[in-house]
Parts: structure tokens; sequence; C-alpha cells
């Protein structure tokens, strides 16, 4: 921490930035329960705090908001949900039709009023507060708070009837009408800012309100239609609650994706510490984890195919390889949703697995021009809902990976590496993939084939003609033939 001067024999901390001190020979006395964390780390001490009670709904960490052509990727722009960006002036436009929203949302509650819905978020109002940063919830009191958690998850869970449900349609028209198609279609995008969530607990006791026990039934249809464009029931098989819409859309993309086959543990490697430096137990080549993968077209060169799988698997078959890969659709928002599930990967207390920061830097590394695009597309990997090929090159090229966990695709890696290093098993794919990937090079082959052939048939008649006699009887034949093939 910078700033401050430790003295470890008299546990004496000064603060050079205001020049007081904090003595700490029993008792931490801070107004700032990270510090006293920290405090108590250096003298040993456990943290006072569970790991439950340490997750937040974080702030994009202030190094990914340092490139400025990303800011936009993490602030709403038609609706704010929590705290955190809620009474901006550019957003008041949402903020107006959370009420009508509301409304009709109670309308379909059965007999359930403001009141039974509000005492319900009131229930767990505290336990909401706990879920944000410490001090962005103090300007508000508790029902004032109470009140903003009722609209904004009213809303959100209205977004999911909207999409997942026939009869959310009332709602849809009510955006419509009021937001526009444009502002509406945007919608989405915000739900997934990691600076924009709601804590699950109110989503929970607002779904069970009016869907008793099948509310996440829709959350999950919604996913699905997000996720590869079809809507289907599934079942979240964590049995912890997520901490908000992003976490759980997380979890299920990761559900999705799957472990890489054979993988036992998506951790890190333990690594130690030599007179050199670090060194990986395992493995002590570490460049081969962290580069990075050949791009569609240069696999397909070497005889390697995609088809589309629940995991990611590769094997190495006599003549060909086959890399399965998850079916994905990308969308206007896909740049927005990787994004802030990276950002909610680099924050303190969140998963340190990087799986999904990892996955999109695999992605990265297939899709490098539009003809990887169509590679994967025609596959049935990739499908693609964004505009061209190279709009999805450009998303992938701006989405930022800081850090990735080189160790979950190695075993995947390592595979394709040693079928690209086997010319028994590449020279016929280079051989198709040179000579024949036009048809029209097929075709002059072909006709090539032809000719030659006729050629040396003449040749070899020319030099050794068959007897006259010969020659007569096939003549007669063919007349024979033909006649009965015309008149009989």
């Amino acid at each position: 921490m910078q700033g401050l001067d430790i003295a470890n024999n008299n546990h004496n901390i000064t603060d050079k930035g205001r020049g007081q001190n904090i003595f700490i020979e029993d008792e931490v006395v801070c107004s700032n329960s990270i510090t006293i964390e920290w405090i108590n780390a250096i003298k040993g001490k456990k943290p006072t705090r569970s790991r439950a009670e340490q997750r937040r709904i974080q702030k994009v960490p202030l190094l990914l908001r340092k490139d400025e052509h990303k800011t936009h990727e993490y602030d709403p722009v038609v609706v704010s949900f929590g705290p955190y960006h809620h009474g901006k002036e550019e957003l008041q436009l949402a903020e107006k039709i959370k009420p009508a929203i509301l409304r009709i949302y109670i309308s379909g509650c059965h007999d359930k009023t403001y009141d039974d819905l509000y005492n319900k978020v009131l229930e767990v109002n505290h336990a909401a507060r706990n879920c944000y940063v410490e001090g962005t919830t103090e300007a508000y009191t508790d029902n004032e708070f109470a009140e903003m958690m009722l609209l904004d998850g009213c809303f959100l869970v209205s977004i999911f009837e909207c999409i997942a449900l026939p009869a959310g349609k009332e709602q849809l028209m009510a955006l419509y009408e009021h937001l526009g198609v444009l502002a509406t279609m945007k919608l989405v995008r915000d739900m997934f800012l990691l600076e924009n969530q709601l804590p699950y607990k109110v989503l929970h006791v607002l779904m069970r309100v009016k869907y008793e026990d099948v509310g996440e039934d829709i959350i999950n249809k919604f996913f699905n239609l997000l996720n590869s464009g079809k809507m289907f029931r599934s079942k979240r098989k964590e049995k912890e609650e997520p901490l908000h819409i992003l976490e759980m859309y997380r979890t299920f993309f990761l559900s999705k994706v799957g472990k890489p086959a054979n993988s036992k543990t998506l951790e890190y490697t333990s690594t130690v510490i030599t007179p050199t430096g670090f060194q990986d137990i395992n493995e002590h080549n570490y460049m081969k984890k962290i580069s990075s993968f050949p791009s569609a077209t240069e696999l397909k060169a070497k005889g390697i195919y995609f088809r589309p799988s629940n995991t990611i698997r590769f094997e190495s078959f006599c003549l060909y390889g086959m890399l399965e890969l998850p079916s994905r659709i990308i969308t206007s928002s896909s740049k927005t949703i990787f994004k802030n599930m990276i950002a909610y990967e680099m924050c303190p207390h969140n998963p340190n697995d990087f799986r999904i920061t990892s996955y999109v830097s695999l992605m990265k590394s297939l899709v490098d021009t539009p003809a990887d695009v169509k590679v994967l597309r025609s596959a049935g990997v990739l499908m693609n809902s964004l505009g061209s090929g190279e709009d999805v090159v450009k998303m992938y090229d701006e989405i930022g990976t800081p850090v990735v966990n080189s160790y979950i695709f190695n075993e995947v890696r390592e595979k394709i590496q040693q079928h690209c290093n086997s010319k028994a098993k590449t020279s016929l794919a280079e051989l198709t993939s040179e000579y024949f990937s036009c048809p029209w090079t097929i075709i002059a082959l072909l006709a090539t084939s032809c000719l030659l052939f006729l050629s040396l048939l003449q040749t070899y008649f020319a030099m050794s003609p068959p007897p006259d006699k010969c020659m007569e009887t096939i003549c007669s034949y063919l007349k024979k033939n033909v006649r009965q093939r015309f008149h009989g």
C-alpha cells in the first residue's frame, strides 16, 4: 500500500499522506475495513470476514478503464441497475418508464400488491446493501434503497420475460413505445455490465412472488437464446447462489464450454523459485504454454477440421485431425459481455482461473482473418449475426486479454502441435490445400488427365495396331448394337 511506512518492531504505521499514526498493539484502529484486513494480515492474524462476505459487486479495475476507447464498454447507455450509475442524466428516459413496467409486473403477480413486493425486497434490503462496495450506498435511506431495488429488479426480470416468454409481449411493447427500438435493443447490453448489477437475492424474491420455483427457468431460456440462438430449458447445477446475473451467465457460459478433455484442474501449475528465477515444476518450457493457437485456416491447411461440441477437445486420426469447439453466436452485445466477464475475473475475491479470458484468447488466435470466420461458420462453430467476417475479426481484436491461464488448453495445444509436426498426417492435407483448394483446379486436373490418357492410348495403338480381322469384328459389333438401339 503506497503512502504507508511500516515499522514491525513497535507496530506503528505512519500514513505519510496524512501524517497520522495508527497504533496496532492489540486492536487495529482504522476507519477503512480493507486497511484493517491488510494490517491484520501483516500481523499474521486470520481475516475476520469469510470469503462469501468479502465478495462484492465490484467496480471495473482502473487499469482496464485506463484505455479511453474501452471505457464505454463498461458504462450503461440506456438504463442503470443499482447505485453505481443511478441518477445519471443520460439514463433518465429509462427511469421514467420503470414505474410503468413495475405496474405491469405487479398485474401479473396473482393478487399481489405493491406493498407485498416492497416488503419482500425490504426483507433482503440489508443483505443487498452488503453486496455493493462499502460507501456506495450510504446516500440512500433504507426506504430509498429498497424502492430502487424494487424498480430495478422488476425492470430486469421484465427484460427476461420479454425475450423468453410469450406473455412478455406487453412489457416489450411498452419498452418500444417509450424507449424506441434502438434503445430497447441496448437493454441486453446494459444488463451484463459489471458495474450495473443487482444482487441476485433481490431478483430471487421478486421472481418467487410471480413464478414460485420456475423463475430460474426463464433466465436459463434467456441465456440459451443469447448464447446459441436457441431457446430450451436447462438447469443450473451449482448449488451456491450467484452474486448477480453476470456471474450467473459466466457460470452458464462455462458449463456450455466445459473443461478441456482429460483436464483434471484448471488452476495454475505450482511454481518454484530457483537461482535463475521462477520455474514450473512440471514443465520447464513456459513459452510453449503461452504460445497462441494457429488460425482456423492454418489448421485446416494441416488437415485439422472443426466440429461443434460441448467441450474443447482435439483428436488426431490417421490422415486428419478434429478440433471440437463450443458453438457460439456473435451479436452486437458479445464484445461488451465478454469484456465485462473478463473485468469480473480481474476483480479481487472473484474466481482466479481466468477461464473466460483464456477462452477469448483462444478464439482471438483462431479468428485472425475473415477467411477464419468463414471456416468456423461453415463448421457450425461460429454463428455470426454481427455482420461481415471483418466485423467479427475486429470485435475479437478489440477485446483485451490481460491475463490468461496458459495451462487450461495446454494439452489441446500440444496435441495440435504433434499433429502438425507429423509429415505423414499433414502431407495429404497440404497437397490438397495447395493444388485442390479451387474447383477449377480440380476440373483442369481431370481434363488434363483425360487428355493424357487419350494421348497414351493413341500412341499405343499407333505403335501396336490391332489386326484387321479384330477391327472388323469390333466394327460389326458396334453396327449391330447401334441398329438394335434405334430400330428395336
